[in-house]
């Protein structure tokens, strides 16, 4: 397993996903990076009905009805919707609001549906800029899935959660610390959760966009506020690889798995001292 340091900036947004044989919609313009707003068009076969989200939801009978045009603009003076989420870790690293402008994105996910047969969801990332492309310098990675994914009390992967509560009321008066349970410290299979990964080059280029599994890594550092990611690439998700070259210094093109990490336990200092340490 090879991993990136999250000096690789990603992005994480919220979905989930169904598959099916109907007809997948496309978009009339590519997914990544623009210097301005623009409308967005969905096609899909004849007779089909397209259906949207801009909250990473998997789209339903219940979602947005697509009918003319999407307009996807800079959303610098948007509020973030779940930053402001406080249980993701304990007072051994107490949460704090950001104190900067958080830089959102656009991600639209669509089905089409053509009597009772959906589709696949189409899913793409529009990142809006006066610099475009060169907003950034380094690869960027959009990570979407559903919020219940990370947040549910009971299932969410990345949340105190019930076995925090659980944990707590069994042990009154008891120091919080690294090896703390909580939903963020389970493992296993069973705490792997749908995504889709998008992977931009460092000049703004869309070269890897699939279907994944995530989980989080690594041990006392869970409990820091940014948490590692485990990607998995697996055939049910419908690429068993991820085929891309992602680090230089290899010769390997194809992957099983990829970190998204956090520098351990180092996360709050230099932030890149155990990375150095392990590469030397």
């Amino acid at each position: 397993m090879r991993f990136f340091q999250l000096s690789t900036l990603f992005f994480l947004v919220v979905y989930h996903t169904i598959l099916s044989a109907q007809t997948t919609p496309q978009f009339s313009q590519n997914p990544g990076y623009y210097t301005s707003g623009f409308e967005l068009q969905l096609i899909a076969g004849e007779g089909d009905e397209i259906y949207y989200t801009l909250n990473g939801d998997t789209p339903s009978e219940s979602s947005k009805k697509f009918t003319t045009s999407i307009t996807i603009t800079d959303r610098t003076t948007d509020s973030p919707s779940y930053s402001s989420i406080s249980t993701i870790s304990h007072s051994y690293s107490p949460w704090v609001p950001a104190t900067g402008p958080i830089q959102l994105i656009t991600v639209i996910r669509a089905r089409s549906k053509n009597g009772a047969n959906w589709s696949a969801t189409t899913t793409g990332t529009f990142i809006i800029h006066p610099d475009g492309k060169n907003r950034y310098q380094i690869p960027i990675v959009s990570l979407i899935t559903d919020s219940l994914n990370l947040f549910d009390y009971n299932t969410g992967i990345y949340v105190l959660g019930k076995y925090y509560d659980t944990w707590k009321a069994q042990n009154p008066g008891a120091s919080e610390g690294l090896g703390t349970p909580a939903n963020y410290t389970q493992r296993g299979l069973e705490w792997e959760r749908p995504a889709h990964f998008e992977f931009f080059n460092q000049f703004g280029e869309l070269d890897v966009s699939q279907n994944i599994g995530i989980r989080l890594h690594g041990g006392g550092s869970r409990s820091f506020q940014q948490k590692s990611f485990r990607l998995y690439a697996r055939s049910e998700y419908g690429k068993s690889k991820l085929r891309y070259p992602f680090f230089l210094d290899q010769d390997l093109d194809e992957y099983k798995r990829l970190q998204l990490r956090n520098s351990g336990q180092d996360w709050m200092k230099s932030a890149l001292r155990d990375g150095f340490m392990q590469t030397l």
